[in-house]
């Protein structure tokens, strides 16, 4: 495979940034960062760090949009770091909204008539180690854009780098399906618990209908089903029966509690109740040839998938991971991390002593402690129980978590909820762990693809 050498400035048709649109103080006079929706999206590092798009975003009004008309970002774009991880670079989706460029990026468009864009992008994140060499300070490191310019490119011929494409297109596209899976489940169960256990919502139209002169039994099957009272008569027998024997399971009463309301039955205690905190330490480095399966914080942040080390690489003590376990982190918990271990050999199993591991007291009750422990009243429990300053780091007091107050329904209706939750939990832990192997594959396979040492014609065969 013959490649030409060129200059990355050779093929781009914009280079620019933020403060191409004017000086400090016009921008200031004209641009204002928005929490709330608003025209458009200014695009930040943390969104493509985060691969979240949807929350965290800042936005600005149509004006200050349109005063930024020299950083428009489109779908396609490749956004670098020009400041801070100088040098990494993103490939802007489809947000499907006005979309600004944010400080400290510079946005490139490369020319399609003379390179494919999305190729140009793979090349540069495969070459990352070269990109950030052309970058600059003892302190905080920048890259400039006649640096970015003088950047080399080896190109194939076209038909090879549209190939070069559609595989990584292939692979990043099933890595955001089974994302956008995970994030449509948890959706569910976190909505699921909160309606049952959080806010009453079943009791609560028990109530209303009682008040109303209604049937509270149907009350309670509507609001478990998410349909109308009237829709309910569209349902077959057996999916009637189950609701019914749902609805059956919640209370037609509230009392008063040292936590507020709780429905009639249920009880206050505290979280050791159901769960046991465990701290079961292990050294690794002290079986250095051994692999151990690695929770760790770091791996949590970039895809939620353990990471595989071996001990001599370890060189501080861990928790040893029990498979029925949900971890939780201490450290900075006003970003919470909450972890299903999917774990492949429980004897090589640890994770950071950042994090708290509890293992529920019945087993079967793993999706419900899950629930519980990322519903809002235990992370805010959580929060509650920490120590250091707001804005370094702050660590919650795992004995001080183990005895919070929590509300705990009826066993059967924790029954029911775990049985229920059990395969979301573990679809998803299945679909993060095939996001790492697709993530390897991909990573694997483009460098030997950009280097000619496989060819489009070997990668399809092999």
């Amino acid at each position: 495979m013959s490649f030409d050498n060129v200059k990355l400035g050779s093929l781009l048709e914009v280079l620019t940034d933020y403060h191409a649109n004017g000086a400090y103080k016009k921008l200031k006079e004209n641009v204002e960062l928005l929490d709330q929706p608003d025209y458009a999206i200014i695009i930040r590092t943390t969104n493509f760090e985060k691969q979240n798009f949807d929350a965290d975003l800042k936005y600005v009004t149509e004006h200050a949009y349109n005063f930024l008309a020299k950083s428009k970002v489109q779908a396609g774009d490749i956004i670098m770091n020009k400041i801070a991880n100088a040098g990494s670079s993103y490939l802007m989706p489809d947000l499907g909204k006005p979309v600004s460029l944010a400080m400290n990026l510079f946005l490139l468009r490369v020319n399609p008539l003379k390179a494919n864009p999305t190729f140009v992008y793979i090349y540069l994140k495969v070459h990352e180690a070269y990109v950030k060499s052309f970058a600059n300070g003892s302190v905080t490191k920048t890259i400039t854009k006649d640096a970015v310019r003088n950047l080399e490119i080896q190109l194939p011929e076209r038909s090879v780098q549209d190939w070069i494409e559609r595989a990584y297109y292939s692979l990043t596209h099933k890595i955001q399906l089974n994302r956008q899976t995970n994030q449509t489940l948890e959706h569910i169960a976190q909505a699921l618990f909160k309606s049952w256990f959080v806010d009453f919502e079943p009791t609560r139209a028990k109530i209303a209908a009682k008040q109303a002169g209604h049937d509270p039994e149907r009350a309670a099957m509507a609001t478990i089903s998410g349909k109308t009272v009237a829709e309910l008569d569209q349902l077959d027998a057996a999916q009637l029966a189950q609701l019914k024997t749902t609805a059956a399971l919640f209370p037609d009463g509230l009392v008063e509690s040292e936590l507020g309301e709780v429905p009639e039955g249920w009880s206050v205690a505290s979280l050791d109740t159901v769960a046991k905190l465990d701290t079961t330490s292990v050294k690794p480095n002290k079986e250095p040839e051994k692999l151990w399966e690695h929770y760790s914080i770091p791996s949590f942040d970039v895809d939620e998938s353990p990471s595989y080390e071996l001990g001599v690489e370890i060189k501080s003590n861990k928790y040893k991971v029990d498979p029925n376990s949900v971890l939780s982190s201490k450290l900075n918990p006003h970003f919470p991390r909450t972890w299903w271990p999917d774990v492949e050999d429980d004897n090589a199993a640890i994770c950071s002593t950042e994090f708290m591991q509890f293992i529920p007291v019945v087993s079967s009750h793993r999706a419900f402690l899950q629930g519980l422990i990322l519903s809002k009243p235990v992370q805010e429990g959580i929060m509650q129980r920490v120590t250091g300053s707001t804005g370094s780091r702050q660590r919650a007091q795992p004995k001080q978590v183990a005895v919070m107050k929590v509300i705990l329904p009826r066993t059967e209706l924790i029954n029911l909820y775990s049985a229920k939750l059990e395969g979301m939990s573990v679809t998803k832990a299945k679909l993060i762990k095939e996001n790492s192997t697709l993530a390897t594959l991909r990573d694997t396979l483009l460098p030997k693809l950009l280097s000619g040492e496989l060819s489009p014609t070997q990668a399809e065969t092999a």
